[in-house]
């Protein structure tokens, strides 16, 4: 316990600078995950280990951009999958009309191929 109430003012100051860098970093790996992908992991991992240490305003931005991180994730995990969906249905199509056309016209096929 500090009895010099400007020493714990000063440390109360200095413990709210520290928890604001540690808030500028975490937005900062964010900004930069715009370019290099990974830094948001980095970011949304070290916004949930430092959430419950950090003053309620502090929280409230953490959770924030938790939450953003969560919905990107989805949303670019939903965007692979409705392109693999997309070309595996071209391929679908592509198939069944050369096997068609093949067929119609009295072409052999190559039953082995999976491009063909």
């Amino acid at each position: 316990m500090i009895v010099n109430p400007s020493i714990e003012k000063e440390l109360k100051r200095f413990m709210q600078d520290q928890n604001r860098t540690y808030m500028y970093i975490i937005y900062a790996l964010f900004a930069l995950a715009v370019i290099f992908k990974p830094l948001a992991i980095f970011g949304a991992v070290f916004a949930f280990v430092k959430r419950d240490e950090l003053p309620p305003n502090y929280q409230a931005h953490c959770s924030y951009l938790i939450k953003t991180f969560i919905v990107a994730f989805i949303a670019i995990f939903a965007a692979v999958i409705s392109l693999i969906f997309w070309l595996v249905f071209a391929w679908y199509i592509y198939r069944v009309v050369n096997g068609f056309n093949k067929l119609h016209n009295g072409r052999e096929i190559d039953g082995t191929s999976w491009l063909q």
